[in-house]
């Protein structure tokens, strides 16, 4: 081999450059000395932000509390708003002395460690560099040597070519003499190329060792040496993982904590609280005085002349006109107050998606009209209480006198039987209702008194006299009999005409009430609009439509749209419709978009059967109804479609003639 050749070693390192990875390791452990720092001046920021507001609760607790100027002294007491956020800002300072600690951790089980560990690394890099040093100082030498040794043997070849030259050209005696030394020259040039022979085996064998055995031992060194170093590092990155882990489980148990405290305070304790330390001593202010005008001496006693009554009497029937109608929008109104606070507890509860605030928000505007007519209500009561009490004081001398019971009930019983007896001839005349009412009504007035209570209403009459002026108990019976005149005069009368059509066979006609509109959407139906009568022909046989009549014409209207009771009901009470269609219009809008509506609606109308191809649904899953409004069901249950997903989320559909509502990713087509 030549010197050439063996002189071109490897530059050692190059396989593998460790030192990069030791000087990184620095950089991780300066990262985390600073997020340490990082996490020192937060939790210490954190830590007086909490104690800031620890210190502004306590100046403020007890008006937070109870107030300013509190009636009671509410001692240490401490409202549930206060004592949850209290709990809030200890678990908060909590978790950032937590966080402190975890920035220490950092530094001491992390960052001086990881330091302290690279600089051993660096120290055994540096050993291992130095050994390969002298391996390859060895090799070096080892060469030299070689070379030495090839040098040496030239000059003995150049040597016994002179000496082979100088025998050759010597005579006689010196030949002789230069033969033996050219003799003893190729001696030693065979002795000195064993030596080079030698040398050269030693070489290759110390290279070969060299590049075989002693270089990968020192880049297996290497190795292990880095694979040490990822190893050191996984268990530090590890390490640090674990700490933040230990750190935000206890954060997690400290929000744990107040999750579960803030349900617990109730809304009304506050409330409770402070009207328990601020109710007065209250004592209502006594009631209005008639104040004579200064310039014309009068008393508190109403004027009941002829020409006075005839004012009175007009006030009165405006007052009577109005109340009915009063009464009617007011329990209507009462009945939406009563539906919107359920909507704003079932808010509250979680168990429909809408906003308490416009909740809320509706439910004053409701209250704030309930109480206009309220307050109306409560004028017109007044007006009739104090008026129906003067009149009755005075009774003209033509009305019937102080009589016993019997004579009363003899009085009632004439004048029931005059009534049906009226009654029944109209009846058998024209069966007009209008005329029926009509003429009760005059037989009323003629059997009245004038210019008393009793010729406006026969009820109020009877209970009058015991009413006080300024008393509430007069207007309080004025308001609940707002509705009973007309109820009264209407159970004299006698019942509607039936109409009965050849098409019904054995089927007795029956009268209802639309609900809502219908538009008819086919030949077979008809359009009724909403409140209107109908007459029944042919009722429903399980498919949700029913045949009616309006006036002349004739056809199907969905059943559900229908009120079969509503003559009975309109006899019983006329304003009930009225307050139940806004309760089921609430409760439908609440159903279907989760908020708060008080517009009407009909429900969903199944279709009819033999009309078009019905399409069936099949439930995917279990579901349990949360309202009257939804089916119950059970995995692989069919349901008749009605109508689709509008992008609410729902689908009505029809099971045994009844329609509800269904969740549209609980059903798919089948």
């Amino acid at each position: 081999m030549a010197a050439a050749d063996i002189s071109n070693s490897p530059f050692f390192g190059a396989e593998l450059k460790v030192s990069l990875g030791i000087e990184w390791l620095d950089d991780i452990q300066s990262f985390y000395r600073e997020r340490s720092a990082i996490e020192k001046e937060y939790a210490q920021k954190i830590i007086q932000l909490c104690r800031r507001h620890h210190e502004r609760c306590s100046r403020k607790f007890g008006t937070l509390s109870v107030g300013e100027t509190p009636t009671m002294t509410p001692g240490s007491l401490i409202n549930g708003s206060l004592e949850t956020w209290r709990t809030q800002l200890v678990a908060v300072e909590k978790s950032a002395q937590d966080r402190e600690e975890f920035a220490g951790e950092l530094v001491k089980q992390v960052a001086d460690p990881m330091r302290w560990r690279a600089m051993n690394f660096e120290e055994l890099r540096k050993a291992h560099a130095n050994y390969a040093n002298t391996l390859e100082k060895e090799r070096d030498d080892s060469y030299a040597d070689l070379k030495k040794t090839k040098d040496k043997y030239d000059a003995v070849c150049q040597e016994l070519e002179n000496k082979r030259s100088k025998a050759q050209s010597a005579y006689d005696r010196g030949k002789d003499k230069a033969q033996m030394a050219f003799q003893q020259q190729m001696e030693e040039m065979n002795n000195m190329k064993n030596t080079y022979l030698i040398a050269i085996n030693v070489t290759n064998k110390l290279k070969e060792r060299y590049y075989n055995e002693y270089l990968p031992e020192v880049i297996d060194g290497l190795q292990v040496l880095n694979e040490s170093r990822v190893s050191a590092l996984n268990g530090y990155w590890t390490l640090a993982m674990k700490l933040e882990k230990t750190t935000l489980e206890k954060n997690t148990e400290q929000v744990t904590t107040v999750i579960s405290e803030i349900p617990r305070n109730d809304p009304k304790l506050d409330s409770l609280m402070f009207a328990q330390h601020n109710i007065p001593q209250f004592a209502e202010p006594p009631d209005m005085a008639f104040i004579p005008s200064p310039v014309w001496s009068d008393d508190a006693v109403m004027v009941t002349d002829e020409s006075a009554k005839v004012f009175l009497m007009n006030v009165l029937t405006r007052s009577k006109a109005n109340v009915n109608k009063l009464k009617a929008d007011a329990d209507s109104k009462r009945s939406e107050v009563e539906v919107q606070k359920k909507g704003l507890q079932m808010a509250r509860n979680g168990e429909i998606k809408a906003s308490q605030l416009s909740v809320t928000n509706g439910l004053f505007d409701t209250e704030h009209q309930l109480h206009k007519l309220d307050r109306k209500l409560l004028e017109c009561a007044a007006e009739i209480a104090i008026i129906t009490a003067t009149c009755e004081m005075k009774v003209p001398a033509s009305c019937p006198g102080e009589m016993s019971k019997e004579d009363k009930k003899q009085l009632k019983a004439r004048r029931q039987e005059e009534v049906s007896k009226r009654n029944a001839a109209k009846t058998a005349s024209n069966g007009d209702l209008s005329t029926v009412n009509g003429s009760s009504e005059n037989v009323g007035s003629r059997l009245t008194r004038q210019n008393t209570m009793t010729s406006l209403s026969s009820r109020t009459s009877a209970t009058g006299l015991n009413r006080s002026v300024s008393g509430s108990n007069g207007i309080d019976e004025v308001i609940s009999e707002s509705g009973g005149a007309s109820t009264a005069r209407r159970s004299m009368l006698g019942p509607l005409p039936s109409h009965k059509s050849s098409a019904e066979g054995p089927f007795s006609a029956a009268t209802g009430k639309m609900l809502y509109t219908f538009t008819a959407k086919d030949p077979e139906e008809v359009s009724v609009d909403s409140g209107v009568e109908v007459t029944v022909i042919e009722p429903d046989t399980g498919s949700g439509w029913t045949r009616v009549r309006k006036g002349s014409s004739t056809g199907l209207v969905p059943t559900s749209y229908l009120d079969l009771s509503s003559h009975s009901a309109d006899q019983k009470r006329p304003t009930s419709n009225r307050s139940n269609a806004s309760s089921a219009s609430f409760a439908n809008s609440l159903h279907s978009n989760g908020t708060i509506s008080g517009k009407r609606r009909g429900p969903a109308v199944a279709p009819r059967r033999g009309a078009k191809k019905l399409q069936y649904v099949i439930a995917l899953y279990d579901y349990e109804a949360r309202t009257e409004a939804e089916f119950s069901f059970s995995e692989g249950d069919r349901f008749v479609l009605v109508n689709r997903d509008s992008g609410n989320g729902w689908s009505d559909v029809e099971r045994d003639g009844v329609v509800k509502c269904v969740p549209a990713n609980y059903v798919q087509l089948c």
